[in-house]
């Protein structure tokens, strides 16, 4: 079992891999690789995301990468490029997976949300 200091400093180191380095760009990340890189097992990080963030794994990994896309939606200097683009610079293996984790978190798909932008 973690002890506190052990798990806030996972906490810290996961939050910094996600947050500085974004591992979630990733298309291929997997919860092995995220425990590799931390040098600890993969049962402590799972444990870890489900009980601070209250999801699991690939929950929190789409989470970042929903957010890094409507970053990259909102930048006008990205509006020429494709859905498809702006997919696999989050970090997602496909389209069809980025717009059910866009819509999941957003409310709307990612090419609708381009649209408002637009309009506004």
């Amino acid at each position: 079992m973690l002890g506190d200091s052990h798990l806030k400093l996972l906490r810290t180191k996961l939050l910094s891999l996600f947050e500085e380095e974004k591992i979630y760009r990733l298309s291929d990340l997997r919860i092995t690789t995220v425990s590799e890189t931390l040098q600890t097992n993969r049962t402590y990080i799972s444990r870890l995301i489900n009980e601070e963030f209250g999801v699991n794994f690939n929950e929190f990994v789409n989470k970042y990468r929903v957010e890094e896309a409507e970053a990259l939606l909102k930048n006008e200097d990205n509006a020429l490029y494709t859905l498809d683009y702006i997919a696999e610079k989050a970090g997602f293996g496909s389209t069809n997976s980025f717009t059910r984790a866009f819509k999941e978190y957003k409310g709307i798909t990612p090419g609708t949300f381009r649209n408002k932008l637009t309009e506004a």
